[in-house]
């Protein structure tokens, strides 16, 4: 009997650029067993899974050979049959869950029944309740977990795992991985897993294939003491609560410029809610949020999702000025010149390649999408920045990279910072200011 599920033979990927990805990748991938690919932010390997998988439209060469057949040849009928057995969950589970329609729909697209996909979110740890609920009202953890679940097929042979644990908690992850790896022991699943995450690899014992150049040492980052007496944002008696569950319960919390407060809490302790709540996306059931300032920008936990993919770098730098000079909140009147040319300045201010700016978002790397997030937020001067697990996704350098340039602004532009993270050795060299996030109240972290 072969054990060879996936037999890659000189696969290359050609981006609308032109760019070749790891030109001519080989491996093998046998039934029970794991293999890794490693590479920083940019270096192309969400787009040869997509190749893999047959879900690209880029130009391919070589062969992708699952149980003998070309993968890469396939069309209709055969490939839809070979998609039931080869699963991928998405770096991003919103890629997944469309947010017009319940989860109970993405089960059923995943050729999954009521009663399997109940067995699915049990598995993953949530309620079958999840089935009846829109994406939007799940926190990004929650999302994450029905993103694995809905690989839990039976008929799932490979599963493709794209930063799947990357919005998880330490206890949430442990969790998942350890049933990923019971399935593979019990039903002889195959994993391809990509991650930043060297204890993840190490857990699927799985041998990596180097992508892209070698990631270089990384280097510190110091964020300057600007904090000073005017208070930005004060939040009295704040409560928030779904159904009958109380997500957020009489909470107080007073920020004031300058200040860096970072908020950590397991998945669905309401961390989301809570940002979202402070920028005006969701309302509060009872309480108050008082911001004074320049309003209020948010980083989502992904900015794929935040960013139209095909909207071009200029207009995403440009259009957060033309909205705050349209509602006054500029305090001066700019003109589309001058609104232009401080987008343009802003690439070199923000450290983004020049090269970048006729670029649609889609064609961007995960740090060069989080680069040009950051500025296009920062460039109306907010009082008050929210960052939602923004850097969860990237890699060590690509991180240090993006705090280096936050740590350059905070300095130069005095905003205030609400950090949200599960990364605690992050957010001990951001933060001012810790508190966990628990049972609706947040209480100050000692360390």
């Amino acid at each position: 009997m072969n054990d060879v599920l996936l037999d890659v033979r000189k696969l290359s990927v050609v981006t609308g650029e032109g760019k070749e990805i790891a030109p001519e990748l080989s491996f093998t991938l046998k039934r029970g067993a794991s293999i890794a690919l490693e590479g920083p932010s940019g270096a192309g390997k969400s787009t040869l899974l997509f190749a893999i998988a047959q879900l690209s439209s880029l130009k391919t060469s070589g062969e992708v050979l699952f149980h003998g057949e070309n993968l890469l040849a396939m069309k209709g009928k055969p490939l839809k049959e070979a998609r039931k057995k080869i699963k991928f969950v998405f770096q991003n589970p919103d890629m997944a869950l469309s947010p017009y329609y319940k989860v109970k729909k993405a089960f059923k697209e995943a050729g999954m029944n009521d009663e399997k996909a109940r067995n699915a979110l049990r598995m993953v740890g949530l309620s079958e309740s999840v089935l009846d609920s829109y994406p939007l009202t799940l926190s990004g953890g929650m999302r994450a977990r029905v993103n694995i679940a809905l690989s839990l097929s039976d008929e799932a042979e490979i599963v493709i795992l794209d930063e799947a644990t990357s919005q998880l908690d330490g206890k949430g992850k442990d969790e998942i991985i350890s049933l990923l790896l019971k399935r593979q022991k019990e039903y002889g699943t195959s994993y391809i897993v990509v991650t930043h995450d060297d204890e993840v690899r190490e857990r699927f014992n799985a041998p990596y294939l180097e992508i892209g150049r070698k990631e270089e040492g990384r280097k510190p980052y110091s964020f300057p003491d600007v904090v000073d007496g005017e208070v930005v944002l004060k939040i009295k008696g704040l409560g928030k609560s779904y159904g009958r569950k109380k997500v957020l319960d009489c909470m107080d919390l007073e920020v004031r410029k300058g200040e860096r407060i970072g908020i950590i809490g397991e998945n669905g302790s309401g961390k989301s809610t809570l940002l979202r709540i402070i920028a005006g996306i969701e309302k509060e059931d009872c309480g108050s949020v008082m911001k004074s300032g320049n309003g209020v920008m948010m980083l989502f936990q992904d900015a794929f999702s935040a960013l139209d993919p095909e909207m071009k770098v200029k207009t995403i730098l440009q259009e957060p000025l033309e909205v705050y000079e349209k509602r006054g909140w500029l305090g001066e009147k700019l003109g589309k010149d001058r609104i232009r040319e401080i987008a343009r300045n802003s690439l070199s201010l923000f450290s983004i390649p020049e090269e970048l700016w006729d670029r649609k978002a889609r064609m961007l790397s995960g740090g060069e999408r989080e680069k040009v997030y950051i500025a296009s937020s920062l460039l109306v001067r907010p009082a008050l920045l929210l960052m939602d697990e923004s850097l969860s996704s990237l890699d060590g350098k690509s991180a240090d990279e993006v705090l280096t340039l936050l740590a350059k602004k905070s300095g130069e532009y005095k905003f205030a910072l609400l950090f949200v993270s599960h990364d605690i050795n992050m957010v001990k060299s951001v933060a001012t200011k810790i508190y966990k996030l628990s049972n609706g109240r947040l209480s100050p972290f000692f360390h």
